[in-house]
Order: C-alpha cells, then sequence, then structure tokens
C-alpha cells in the first residue's frame, strides 16, 4: 500500500496561488484524501512524505513521520480507499484476518446506521421537542417544549 501511496503522491499535482494584475488566481491541489489529510496534519513537505513512503515500503518505520503514515495506511487497508485517478481501492481481506487473528481488527459501524433520520429532522412543521428527553412532542404549551419553527 505504501507503493500505492508513492504512485498517488507522483501523480498529484500542488496547489499554487499567484498574482495576476490586481487578483490572485491559483490552482487546488489534486491528490487523494489520505495524502491531503496526511499534508494537512504533519505540516511535512512532498519530499519528506515521500522519503517516508519508502521507508516503509522498505519495511524500516523508525521516523516519526512513517510511524503517523502507517495510521492511514492501515486504514487504507482495513477500509478501503480512492486514489488519485479516482478508482476504489477495496480493502485487502487478507490483512483483515490477519488483524483478526490478531485481535486487531475493530468492525467499522459507520454503514449500520445507514438511512435513519435522526428525529430533529424528521419532525413535522409547527411539531414541539421536549427537552427533557428530546422526544417529539403534539402538546401545545408544555413549558419544557419549544417550537423549532
Amino acid at each position: 500500500m505504501a507503493n500505492n501511496f508513492l504512485e498517488d503522491l507522483s501523480n498529484s499535482t500542488t496547489g499554487q496561488r499567484y498574482k495576476v494584475g490586481d487578483t490572485w488566481t491559483g490552482q487546488k491541489r489534486s491528490t487523494t484524501k489520505e495524502l491531503a489529510s496526511i499534508k494537512d496534519s504533519t505540516r511535512a513537505s512532498r519530499s519528506q512524505i515521500s522519503n517516508a513512503l519508502e521507508e516503509i515500503s522498505k519495511g524500516n518505520i523508525t521516523s516519526s513521520l512513517s510511524k503517523k503514515i502507517v495510521k492511514y495506511i492501515d486504514d487504507a487497508l482495513t477500509n478501503g480507499y480512492t486514489n488519485v485517478y479516482g478508482q476504489n481501492i477495496q480493502s485487502n481481506e487478507e490483512y483483515i484476518n490477519t488483524k483478526k487473528d490478531l485481535g486487531l481488527y475493530k468492525e467499522n459501524n459507520q454503514n449500520k446506521e445507514y438511512g435513519i433520520i435522526d428525529d430533529k429532522d424528521a419532525r413535522v412543521f409547527g411539531e414541539k421537542i421536549n427537552k427533557r428527553n428530546n422526544s417529539t412532542s403534539s402538546q401545545k404549551g408544555s413549558a419544557n417544549s419549544r417550537y423549532y419553527f
């Protein structure tokens, strides 16, 4: 996966800002969500990230930057990611099974509540919310409820 990240890094474009006359213009960066997050959270340069990824691909995880990047690689191997070309790279089942055997795998509960609407968003126009237990109430004039509209 470090090699995939290296390829994504080499095919990414950096963002640039420059002044033309009285206005500023520029180019947005084009990279993966993971590489953007690494760059933003660590403030490392592209060459530092590249060196850390090469270090990881060789099996040497010694620098603090490479230790931080390993967390992103672990997430990409476990949950999959979208590369710089927009292709979805699936999670690695062999890696997940190894993590399960070692007791390091935690189920991802992100999609278990997909489609469930929060009560506050599902209320009817003019319906009141009871502050005590956050349940909807159709009672008028209750001291513990208020209108949201």
